[in-house]
């Protein structure tokens, strides 16, 4: 106390003291404002999450098929190759030597609206679905043909032909087309081209609005173009210094960009930025997916032999830290927060793939490790490494292949993502498959 007289006792000693209290009063301000901030970000409701799939009907109890294909049936059947939620197609033929053709299937009742033939085409078809429109690919020596579909009328509207092992998903009122040999495309319903892609790499996912192409320039530095992948336009250009790595990742909101290192920015669909950034300094990078497909499976000369990934329902950064395994953040870069954090077994972010199905994220961390979290929250945890059909928003039906001491066929099984992971049903199905919201085999619509 005395000292705190004898220095108030001075006219410096009082500016002294009353300059460290206004600081202090400034810090504590400061503090207020912030968990003010804070408070008030929590109670903002987070920004609205996009399904990236369709969403399945509940899992939770074993399902009945919903219908059949009739027993008298003639034809060899196929598993079905497209669909939504409106109509599924079926590849049909008379004998295993002959062409297919294509049922077109009432998704609610298994009622066959009409039967379309593709010349004699041997090879299977696989098709893209939207709305009343079809695109099936059907694969051939010299790369796959594309057959444009109307779907009410049973008949083929365009022929193009293709190159390489083309892959794709709907956009807008047309689809988006591509191959290791071509760069993607986006296709008209009646076949014309709307805009094509132009460029030495691209990167497309199904669920985002997005396609980033990448151009180099020998000896110079290059350009990053991101594109509406309904029209073509350019959204946002960046220069690609020469070495430089880019990652991109497109998702339902928006898509974000992380050049060399640096912080990375995120845009919505517009292509505005979004104010604040992740740093990308200390460990964090981008999930980016890369634009490698798929295989479907190891059909020969399969049409649309590479489906590729959807994107996840929200953009997702991975904590690289020294001999740490990796977490998983997922973002609301519209809200400027984290949403959740999950630690997997992977120390390498490198061998970490990240996508999505329904509104999860799904993760293969490598060496025997997935996980499916909840977008939203987190929620969730480790699941088989299998590929996964659809969700209902909790469970997932996946797929499994088995033999019956005859031939190899599938299933379909649902699990509970978790710590312990729960099988709840598992139903033999040959040639499963997801479309629109339902799940169907060769037999017919499971659910």
């Amino acid at each position: 106390m005395n000292f705190l007289r004898k220095l108030l006792s001075t006219w410096r000693g009082r500016l002294l003291v009353f300059g460290v209290l206004a600081v202090v009063a400034l810090m504590v301000a400061g503090l207020i404002a912030s968990a003010r901030r804070a408070a008030e970000l929590a109670k903002q409701p987070p920004s609205p999450l996009s399904a990236v799939t369709p969403e399945l009907s509940s899992l939770t109890a074993q399902p009945a098929m919903r219908w059949t294909f009739p027993a008298e049936q003639p034809e060899f059947v196929a598993a079905p190759v497209g669909g939504d939620s409106r109509r599924v197609l079926y590849a049909l033929r008379d004998d295993p030597f002959s062409a297919w053709s294509l049922a077109v299937v009432r998704a609610t009742t298994g009622e066959r609206i009409a039967t379309i033939g593709l010349g004699e085409k041997t090879a299977v078809p696989d098709c893209l679905v939207n709305d009343a429109r079809a695109l099936c690919a059907v694969g051939g020596p010299d790369g796959p043909e594309l057959f444009f579909l109307d779907l009410d009328a049973g008949k083929v509207v365009q022929r193009v032909t293709g190159t390489g092992a083309a892959a794709g998903y709907p956009v807008g009122d047309g689809f988006l087309v591509w191959s290791p040999d071509s760069p993607p495309t986006r296709f008209r319903t009646d076949g014309t081209v709307v805009w094509r892609a132009s460029g030495d790499s691209f990167v497309a996912s199904p669920g985002a609005h997005t396609v980033y192409e990448l151009h180099k320039k020998p000896g110079a530095d290059g350009e990053g173009i991101v594109r509406s992948a309904d029209d073509g336009r350019e959204l946002v250009k960046i220069t690609v210094k020469q070495g430089q790595q880019v990652r991109y990742l497109g998702y339902p909101g928006g898509f974000a960009l992380e050049r060399g290192g640096n912080a990375i920015r995120f845009f919505d669909g517009r292509g505005t930025a979004l104010p604040g950034a992740v740093s990308a300094e200390g460990g964090q990078r981008l999930a980016a997916v890369t634009m490698s497909p798929v295989p479907r499976d190891d059909r020969f000369d399969a049409g649309l032999a590479y489906r590729p990934l959807p994107a996840a329902p929200v953009p997702v950064v991975l904590e690289e830290r020294d001999d740490r395994d990796v977490v998983v953040v997922a973002l609301d870069p519209a809200q400027k927060r984290n949403l959740w954090k999950k630690t997997v077994s992977q120390r390498d972010a490198s061998k970490i793939q990240v996508w999505g199905v329904g509104k999860q994220v799904l993760v293969d961390a490598g060496a025997g490790h997935c996980y499916a979290f909840a977008a939203a929250n987190g929620s969730g945890g480790a699941i088989p490494c299998s590929p996964v059909l659809g969700t209902d928003g909790e469970d997932l039906a996946m797929l499994t292949y088995f033999s019956d001491g005859r031939v190899d066929t599938s299933a379909v099984v649902a699990y509970r993502p978790g710590d312990a992971v729960h099988q709840r049903w598992r139903v033999p199905l040959d040639g499963a498959a997801a479309f629109g919201g339902g799940l169907y085999g060769t037999e017919g619509r499971l659910s």
